[in-house]
């Protein structure tokens, strides 16, 4: 059996532009925890800009950190935030608090985004 898929970076760079696009607004918690999760099993951090760029010149949007998209955002949906993870039984895969979610994504995503862009 043959089984086909996206490679991790290029499933990395469609969450994390999509943060960029929605910000706060967003309540695609699932990205939060498949980022953290695809990136602690390891990633080329050339690969996920060169998908970053990819989709962010399709899409429109500006590859830039994510980080300041996402401030207050834990201040404003932490209890939405809490009640889901329990819902999911994502309590052992997650952060308890949102804003420390956002901070594990921020800490993976930001350094590519900043990086000297590919060719």
């Amino acid at each position: 059996m043959q089984l086909l898929g996206y490679a991790a970076e290029t499933t990395i760079a469609e969450k994390a532009v999509t943060i960029l696009e929605r910000g706060i607004t967003s309540t695609r918690w699932r990205d939060y925890v498949d980022i953290v999760q695809l990136c602690r099993h390891g990633f080329n951090p050339h690969e996920l800009r060169r998908s970053a760029e990819a989709v962010a010149r399709y899409r429109g949007v500006a590859l830039e950190p994510v980080s300041p998209h996402l401030k207050g955002y834990g201040a404003i949906e932490q209890a939405k935030w809490a009640a889901w993870r329990r819902k999911e039984r994502l309590e052992e895969v997650c952060e308890a608090q949102l804003n420390d979610q956002v901070t594990l994504v921020a800490r993976f995503i930001d350094p590519v985004f900043t990086s000297t862009p590919s060719d």
